[in-house]
């Protein structure tokens, strides 16, 4: 079993791009074991590398790494990037997701912590890991509390062009998702494809994209310490309004609320 986990491993590759070359030494020192580690130095050798990458680790300080991390998520959407930066301003930490990176590192970075996140985006990846192996749906609402309840289904039931939206939901919630996006992936039209998410998802696009953002939301009102409107944005909702009416509609309480409960 630890046999077939290291070769499962070595056969991802991962691309480090960090200007220091410290921290990029470190970097191909300690993953190297499991991953095969590839180094890359400028904007435009990680653009032209990324493609070939299952996941992207990378150095964003400026403005033109923010507009690189755009490019290559409009190139390959859904490769992983994990940002590493000495900045963590919650207005830079903001424009980092918003740009399209799946987490976030402040220098020094706690190598033990990159390595969990490593593994549970490749375990999402083989669906391995619950959260990514099992789809989240919203079920049915009580009528006390009108908290969310979710049943899971395996996604292997699912035809593979849902399966592939499922999880281009999943690597870009926090992005703008349209319906007409998502059925040109599915190479469905508007109709048929809205008929068949629901077919075998059991709730629309929408449901499942505002059910998700707020599960996302939920965790970020927990484990850090951005502000409500920045977390809202980070999820993927521009008007705090709107993410608080998502967040209650499916929790039964607001942001706020939710996180004085938790703390």
């Amino acid at each position: 079993m630890l046999f077939a986990m290291n070769k499962m491993r070595k056969e991802k590759t991962i691309l480090v791009a960090d200007k220091d070359s410290d921290v990029r030494n470190e970097l191909l020192l300690t993953l190297s074991d499991d991953y095969n580690v590839l180094p890359a130095a400028g904007n435009g050798q990680i653009l032209r590398s990324a493609e070939g990458a299952d996941l992207l680790i990378m150095d964003i300080q400026r403005e033109e790494d923010l507009a690189t991390v755009r490019n290559i998520k409009i190139a390959t959407p859904s490769l992983p990037i994990i940002c590493v930066s000495r900045k963590n301003t919650g207005n830079f930490v903001v424009r980092a997701f918003r740009a399209g990176v799946r987490d976030f590192f402040k220098k020094p970075i706690d190598v033990d912590s990159l390595r969990g996140t490593i593994r549970n985006i490749f375990a999402a990846k083989n669906g391995t890991r619950e959260v990514r192996n099992n789809v989240m749906i919203p079920g049915r609402f009580s009528d006390d509390r009108r908290a969310l309840t979710l049943r899971r289904l395996p996604k292997k039931e699912f035809p593979s062009s849902i399966r592939e939206v499922l999880e281009f939901i999943e690597d870009n919630y926090n992005q703008p998702i349209s319906l007409e996006l998502l059925a040109d992936k599915a190479s469905l039209s508007l109709y048929h494809f809205s008929r068949k998410f629901k077919k075998h998802v059991g709730v629309s696009y929408s449901e499942f994209l505002g059910s998700l953002r707020v599960r996302k939301a939920k965790e970020l009102l927990e484990d850090t310490n951005l502000s409500i409107t920045e977390i809202g944005s980070q999820v993927g909702y521009n008007d705090l309004s709107n993410f608080e009416r998502a967040f209650k509609k499916y929790t039964g309480q607001n942001p706020s609320t939710f996180r004085k409960a938790t703390q």
